[in-house]
């Protein structure tokens, strides 16, 4: 049969078609993840000894310098950033804004050609809904940033362990 413009989107998104291959992916997407991610379908001793630790002693500083060592520090790393003006020329001059600033330049030209003002006032009235809806959505998303960045500051900066039979507080990013 013909495909049509959603099926074309479908298949290289990876949604909808068949769907006997959806339910094989999806099968296979749990199935990595029960194969992966077991810790919380151990018993306690079980899961002590994978850890390498101990209920009642916590772990050694030998211990956790081995693991520091393997592992890093306890750490979120976030992505890299993109600089805001690159963010806005986004905003301004992706696959639509672009087409709306060819329209405004080409009612210009008709303005130039013809001085017909319907034209003018079309191209200035395309050129502010670009800027104004490209200014609109960049502050959206540069208060949205914001806020994911204030999820950082939600961890406190010390917590509870347990080492060589004594308890104590350590920076959150030593934590092994």
């Amino acid at each position: 049969g013909a495909w049509s413009i959603m099926d074309w989107i479908k298949s290289t998104l990876g949604c909808g078609g068949n769907s006997a291959e959806d339910a094989a992916r999806m099968q296979e997407l749990k199935k990595n993840a029960n194969d992966t991610i077991v810790e919380h379908r151990m018993e306690i001793e079980e899961l002590f000894q994978k850890l390498e630790t101990n209920k009642d002693t916590g772990l050694t500083a030998a211990a956790v310098e081995k693991k520091q060592a393997a592992d890093g520090y306890n750490r979120l790393t976030p992505p890299p950033t993109t600089p805001w003006y690159v963010k806005l020329a986004i905003e301004l001059f992706s696959l639509f804004p672009l087409m709306l600033w060819t329209g405004g330049i080409l009612c210009m030209v008709a303005f130039a050609l013809r001085s017909e003002l319907d034209n003018l006032y079309l191209g200035v009235v395309l050129f502010a809904v670009v800027i104004i809806t490209g200014l609109f959505s960049f502050f959206q998303n540069a208060k949205s940033d914001n806020m994911m960045a204030a999820f950082k500051n939600m961890l406190p900066p010390k917590v509870k362990v347990k080492r060589i039979n004594s308890a104590g507080k350590s920076e959150i990013a030593e934590v092994e």
